[in-house]
């Protein structure tokens, strides 16, 4: 997501992957409302704040979630994502269990600010598109208007564009299907003693996801017939699998962050992909935790500058 958050032309694929995200939502919320959430957990607006901004700070602090750590970081075999996931899985797990089921830790005293009841899904949806798109482009428009840059586009980037937004599109799709973008989902997986039961699709989905990208990134390093390819060559040296020197840095940030994102993830039941596709769906509680890890990310990028 750091491209929709800072101007960086390396990054700019992602904001149409971003777009694809949130696109999957709105189709989602219209086309198949089955998808929608099985059950309801009350959030606070205090809780959805605090819950997103630990999410967003620990996602840049530990550089990865979910996603990045859990199904691209573990099918290249990388240890220092094992050690994340390990770390946010398990903070994760006592996260859940204080704030929903022992209560130990909740911010119900704060309940009188919830604000949510007051959005409707009509206007989370209109919002979190107008948001994105303005987020994305103004910076474009504006330096196109001051003449600080053309608005030439190469057929490059055109096709990286549309490469990322089918694969968020994608992404999106499994992610909604599957019900990842369901906290209560997340929640009852993370709090295995919860009263209804251990819900283990989170455990399904991810595994089924690891297990099939780890199965294409073992095929590509190890087949002699696909390196012959340039554009295999180039997919293996990008790939940094096994035991690659960055696979083996272990350092404060990574195992600090992935603590701070499993805490929040723990409270929210939501991490940065998911909360994207909820956003386009109209879900009126991601109105406020998207806004919240994003400041979360943008707090860790400008005290690390």
């Amino acid at each position: 997501m750091e491209g929709v958050l800072v101007d960086d032309s390396s990054k700019r694929w992602t904001r149409s992957y971003v777009i694809g995200l949130i696109s999957t939502g709105v189709i989602s919320s219209v086309l198949l409302p089955k998808l929608e959430a099985s059950e309801s957990i009350t959030f606070s607006t205090a809780s959805l704040v605090v819950s997103g901004l630990l999410v967003g700070f620990g996602t840049k602090m530990g550089n990865g979630c979910t996603s990045g750590h859990g199904i691209c970081g573990l099918s290249r075999l990388s240890l220092r994502s094992l050690a994340a996931v390990g770390t946010f899985m398990s903070s994760g797990a006592v996260s859940a269990y204080l704030f929903h089921e022992a209560r130990v830790l909740n911010l119900d005293f704060l309940n009188h600010l919830n604000i949510t009841s007051y959005v409707s899904q009509k206007t989370v949806i209109i919002g979190s598109i107008a948001t994105v798109l303005l987020t994305n482009y103004c910076r474009d428009i504006y330096d196109y208007v001051t003449r600080k840059k053309s608005l030439s586009v190469s057929w490059s980037e055109i096709k990286d564009h549309m490469i990322s937004f089918f694969s968020g599109t994608i992404f999106g799709i499994g992610l909604a299907y599957s019900g990842m973008s369901d906290p209560a989902r997340v929640i009852n997986f993370l709090n295995f003693t919860g009263a209804k039961g251990w819900d283990p699709t989170l455990m399904a989905v991810m595994g089924g996801a690891v297990g099939l990208k780890t199965l294409v990134n073992t095929l590509v390093v190890t087949q002699p017939t696909l390196q012959k390819s340039e554009s295999f060559r180039t997919y293996t040296k990008n790939l940094k699998y096994g035991l690659h020197p960055s696979n083996l840095a272990f350092d404060f940030k990574l195992i600090f962050g992935s603590a701070m994102f499993g805490v929040g993830w723990g409270m929210g039941g939501t991490c940065p992909g998911p909360g994207m596709v909820a956003l386009g769906a109209g879900n009126q509680n991601s109105l406020i935790f998207v806004p919240s890890m994003m400041i979360g990310m943008l707090l860790y990028m400008s005290l690390n500058k």
